[in-house]
């Protein structure tokens, strides 16, 4: 009994058995081995942000590198520094423009792929002239169809030289193309930007007393170079018309 005893004292170790003892030893190392994995975990997730980062570094890099192509390209075309600052403004608000538009676009379920924004264009140049006939602007068109939509008094070309007005095809209207005394305009050759304003004058005082505004179709045919001469020409329109830009057909 006491030769047990003692047997059973040799199995123990501060008063745990060599089982228990056995256990804990190996709880001990699923403790570690956790804590070495958690720490694993946590440095693959720091490498995984700082891939990221340096991916979005290289993204930033090669965009800037583009840009830099570019602007490279438009000064060998002769654009002065400051046309070039221009365009990068340009470029700048356009990208803003249109992510704001794309995000607007998807919270209303609209989709931002090349089909559907092709199609909405489509829609939209259909509707035009009757969006333009008094909705969006701040006073309607002194002319309108039947329907609603306008119709154009002038197509205005702006050239290197000056602008060139040109009646539009409207037989309808020639009565009342006499009643608002438009000889004073110089017709189909290059007047000044002073010449258009003066011999406007007129048409746009009645407009503004009718509480209305006549429309006009723009075209340009200045050069790739010549920016501030067209934005020159198109804020004259602008002081005494509402303007549609034409982009798509010869003057």
């Amino acid at each position: 009994m006491i030769t047990d005893r003692k047997s059973y004292n040799h199995g123990l170790v501060l008063g745990l058995t060599m089982a228990e003892v056995v256990i804990l030893i190996i709880f001990v190392l699923l403790l570690a081995f956790a804590a070495l994995l958690v720490g694993q975990r946590d440095k693959r997730k720091e490498a995984e942000q700082i891939a990221e980062m340096r991916q979005d570094t290289i993204f930033s890099l090669q965009k800037k590198l583009k840009q830099f192509a570019e602007i490279q390209e438009w000064l060998r075309e002769g654009k002065s520094i400051e046309e070039v600052q221009r365009e990068l403004v340009v470029f700048s608000n356009t990208k803003q423009q249109l992510k704001k538009y794309r995000e607007a676009a998807q919270e209303h379920g609209f989709s931002p792929d090349p089909d559907s924004v092709r199609d909405a264009l489509r829609i939209a140049r259909e509707y035009e002239d009757h969006i333009l006939a008094g909705k969006g602007t701040e006073v309607p068109s002194c002319w309108v169809r039947d329907d609603e939509s306008i119709e154009y008094i002038f197509d205005i070309n702006l050239t290197p030289k000056g602008l060139v007005v040109r009646e539009t095809g409207l037989p309808h209207r020639r009565e009342e193309r006499r009643a608002l005394k438009l000889q004073n305009i110089v017709m189909n050759q290059d007047i000044s930007e002073a010449s258009f304003l003066s011999a406007t004058s007129n048409l746009f005082e009645r407009s503004k007393s009718k509480k209305c505004r006549f429309f006009v179709r723009v075209f340009d045919s200045t050069g790739p170079t010549e920016k501030s001469i067209y934005q020159s020409r198109l804020k004259t329109v602008e002081a005494h018309f509402y303007k549609k830009l034409v982009s798509n057909e010869a003057f």
